[in-house]
């Protein structure tokens, strides 16, 4: 492939014949893909049946992260409730059973715990199977339930999950000792070395919830800044026709009977659309002071009415008046031809953005740019030709008549859409009879561009709801077995005179400190993980530390609110009923 590469870029540049020497060196090189990386490596701006790596990757440490906090919850919970089966344990090793045979018992109720789970969770995918593609917009075509190669890797998964989260507790039950497991006690080594394993378990249980909770609200901020930052132009009641073919000039024809509807405000005939790429045609120059590196100018082709019709703003100059203008804009080398000729130059007169205008040195306006083959007579402000995920690139508006090939923008009066829609559709008709009219709003084009991180919002907010109640029950369950063995403890403190609020306070102050733990961990990866996800936008927020405090404000008020339900009931109990054994 390098070696093709390197013959189809030179049989190209040789064939260039009337280019000169300094264009054929700054014309841009042909690149090549496999077939099979096109649909998720691609970055074809024109490309519109494509995935996304990213979104792969992210979904995947999501459900990742979803897994690993059931696990938790299931390695916790099991070594908690260990006490419970210390007597029937102690009763089989003194029946003779060896610690394998106690340990291939425990993995066994765990295989038919987690293949009842596996069975609810098949039949929860089937039913949602088509609520998921409603939401993505196209049919899958592998699913679980139909493709006998992915069904026997899930339950091989499932196996391989079972072995690793069953262990730990199935091992820990059968290594007690056969007077504590008949006393029903716990040996002090055992008991330090499962508080330090769960209070990790904890942690990395809070820092997944955090992680989650802090990419949210980053993607959530992110896209509120996509849609409320300027893009240069006023979408507000604009409307699209797309580009079609028309014949011996009645594009402007059907733009003049287009005008003569009530409600319209302006029409303009153009051969680019926003957030449709930069422009149709492309020049590569040499940048101003820096010969040798090449500026690549993109042209936007329309009549006078376009910047009007946008509400791009004037910054210095005027607009075109469809007098001075001129005849058409020519893609080569007319300004030389001409001069060549003796023949005065009939150059189009062009606005530059002004990122454009400094980059091109701010060239005096009247005068023509040799290079480009226009003559400035404006600057306007920069705008986005595309989404906010690409840089402003530079961009000069031009006036070409007699077109084409072309696309309409009409500026609607508020109040006037639905008559006037009405109308150019039956105004269309009679020139375009057989090609039905697509009406597109030029609100909604924009939006389109992010829909992709408004379903991940959707989808984190959902993620981030499902992981904090997941942790909620996997908390819950470790204080419900935490004030059961402290139970003697709180009745103790009650006669002592502890009030409901300093147990309360006594129980939670544990968990705050984990919490805290998990977000000073958690931090510096979120934070890096963010950062490299908004590497995708040319613009983007700066994550501000509040993202971090909400995230560890919402986890900490999750896990206080969880403990304290069980936490009050064990407190509020009469301490008579916990000690009277004693």
């Amino acid at each position: 492939m390098k070696a093709f590469t390197h013959k189809v870029n030179r049989w190209y540049r040789e064939f260039i014949t009337e280019a000169s020497d300094q264009i054929k060196k700054r014309h841009p090189q042909f690149e090549f893909q496999p077939i099979t990386d096109c649909y998720l490596k691609s970055d074809f701006a024109v490309q519109r049946v494509k995935g996304n790596l990213n979104n792969i990757y992210i979904f995947t440490i999501i459900a990742g992260l979803l897994l690993a906090i059931a696990c938790i919850n299931f390695i916790n919970l099991g070594t908690s409730r260990t006490i419970r089966h210390l007597r029937e344990t102690g009763i089989h090793k003194v029946l003779g059973a060896s610690r394998t045979h106690i340990v291939i018992q425990f993995l066994s109720e765990a295989m038919v715990l987690f293949g009842i789970a596996t069975v609810l969770a098949l039949a929860l995918y089937s039913l949602s199977l088509g609520a998921l593609e409603q939401f993505i917009d196209h049919p899958l075509t592998i699913t679980f339930t139909h493709h006998l190669p992915l069904f026997l890797s899930l339950a091989l998964f499932i196996i391989l999950v079972c072995l690793l989260t069953g262990l730990y507790p199935a091992w820990v039950l059968s290594g007690f000792n056969i007077t504590h497991s008949l006393k029903n006690r716990l040996g002090n080594l055992n008991l330090n070395n499962g508080l330090i394993v769960k209070k990790f378990l904890v942690v990395l249980q809070f820092c997944i919830g955090l992680l989650v909770l802090i990419g949210l609200f980053t993607i959530r901020q992110q896209l509120v800044y996509m849609k409320q930052k300027p893009l240069g132009y006023h979408p507000k009641h604009v409307f699209t026709i797309p580009a079609f073919y028309t014949a011996n000039g009645h594009a402007e024809t059907i733009k003049h009977e287009i005008e003569k509807i009530p409600g319209i405000e302006s029409v303009s005939v153009s051969t680019w659309i926003p957030t449709e790429g930069y422009g149709r045609l492309s020049k590569t120059i040499s940048t101003p002071n820096q010969t040798n590196k090449p500026l690549q100018v993109n042209f936007i082709t329309g009549d006078n009415d376009l910047p009007n019709t946008l509400g791009i703003k004037l910054i210095s100059g005027r607009f075109f008046d469809g007098r001075e203008e001129g005849t058409g804009f020519h893609f080569g080398n007319s300004l030389k031809d001409e001069e060549l000729q003796g023949k005065k130059p009939s150059v189009p007169t062009a606005l530059l953005t002004a990122s454009t205008a400094k980059l091109l040195g701010n060239p005096p306006f009247g005068y023509p740019i040799k290079d480009l083959d226009i003559i400035p007579i404006g600057i306007v402000e920069d705008f986005h030709s595309r989404s906010l995920h690409d840089p402003i690139k530079p961009t000069v508006i031009v006036v070409e008549e007699g077109l084409n090939y072309v696309s309409f923008l009409v500026k609607v009066r508020p109040g006037f859409e639905s008559s006037v829609t009405k109308s150019v559709n039956t105004l269309f008709h009679q020139f375009q009879p057989n090609k039905p009219l697509e009406i597109r709003w030029l609100e909604d084009l924009i939006k389109t561009q992010y829909d992709k991180e408004a379903k991940q919002v959707q989808l984190f907010t959902f993620f981030s709801v499902l992981i904090s109640f997941l942790s909620a029950l996997g908390i819950f369950g470790l204080v419900v077995h935490a004030t059961e063995q402290r139970v003697k403890e709180i009745g103790i403190r009650k006669v002592l005179g502890a009030s409901v609020s300093n147990i309360v306070h006594l129980f939670s102050l544990d968990y705050v400190k984990l919490v805290g733990i998990a977000l000073l961990v958690t931090s510096p990866i979120a934070w890096w993980a963010m950062n490299r996800w908004l590497e995708d936008f040319a613009y983007h927020i700066d994550m501000g530390w509040w993202i971090f405090a909400l995230a560890g404000l919402i986890v900490s008020a999750t896990a206080l609110f969880t403990i304290g339900i069980q936490t009050i009931k064990a407190a509020v109990a009469n301490p008579v009923e916990s000690l009277r054994n004693e």
